[in-house]
């Protein structure tokens, strides 16, 4: 879901050169109006595309070290991700497994147990008798089930075009950096915070986008959480992706396994 270089955040701005005469507070603001312009175009492009495929991972430098790597196919209305988490003390590693698969409404969850804690901050109980088996997680909310929805909301984030921006979301003022040449494209960097989410605070970002009349995102480079050495690397290809099928039997997710954490 989130290529490990260090978060650039350098002073230099992109400024039109009709600005340069002008003075600095007319010139921020002019600059801080163009990142915000392109930054709208970008989200325009995105919602034009068929399909998308983007890798994401994260790297702590903390012990024990974390990393985690995720790769997703996401389409118009459904969508497929696998991640691993590495999880490193001393000479000691280990590693977990989990895929998603998002389908006609109905997300489908497989993982072992480490996976369960990571996605979904569940240990024992389910988290054993239930991994490496399919769950079913619906989107359906009623009074007793709206923890489970909002847990669809967040593990299905990013599967589908239409949200495959979410974990690059930016809000407040943005800024513009010198075009640059990433993944063998020309690209313009827009420099911001990501969105507050609600498990994780605004952190620095900056977001490449190719150069021309479709901006699409080619890489994005956010800190993990303020004031870490964590940092969330995610690449982006545009094409139309082959939906996955969901599996041929799984069992409903029952909300009482939040309890389980």
């Amino acid at each position: 879901m989130r290529k490990k270089r260090v978060l650039q955040l350098g002073a230099t701005c992109l400024i039109c050169t009709c600005l340069q005469s002008t003075g600095p507070a007319v010139a921020l603001a002019s600059q801080t109006a163009s990142a915000q312009s392109l930054f709208a175009a970008v989200l325009a492009s995105v919602r034009a595309q068929q399909g998308a495929r983007w890798e994401g991972a994260i790297s702590f430098d903390s012990m024990p070290a974390l990393s985690e790597a995720s790769s997703v196919d996401a389409g118009t209305v459904t969508g497929a991700a696998t991640s691993t988490y590495t999880v490193r003390n001393g000479t000691k590693s280990g590693a977990f497994h989990s895929q998603l698969i998002l389908s006609n409404g109905t997300l489908f969850f497989k993982g072992d147990a480490g996976a369960w804690y990571f996605e979904m901050s569940i240990m024992g109980g389910p988290a054993t008798t239930e991994a490496n088996h399919w769950v079913t997680i619906s989107s359906k909310c009623t009074n007793s089930t709206i923890q489970e929805c909002k847990l669809f909301d967040r593990l299905a984030s990013g599967l589908t075009v239409s949200t495959v921006m979410s974990p690059v979301a930016m809000t407040g003022a943005l800024s513009l950096l010198p075009p640059t040449t990433i993944l063998g494209q020309r690209v313009v960097g827009i420099r911001g915070m990501t969105a507050k989410g609600t498990r994780t605070p605004a952190a620095p970002e900056v977001l490449y986008v190719r150069e021309g009349a479709t901006p699409l995102p080619v890489e994005a480079v956010q800190a993990a959480l303020p004031n870490t050495t964590g940092t969330w690397t995610f690449r982006y290809e545009w094409s139309k992706v082959t939906p996955e099928r969901p599996p041929s039997s799984s069992v409903p997710f029952n909300p009482r396994w939040l309890g389980k954490a």
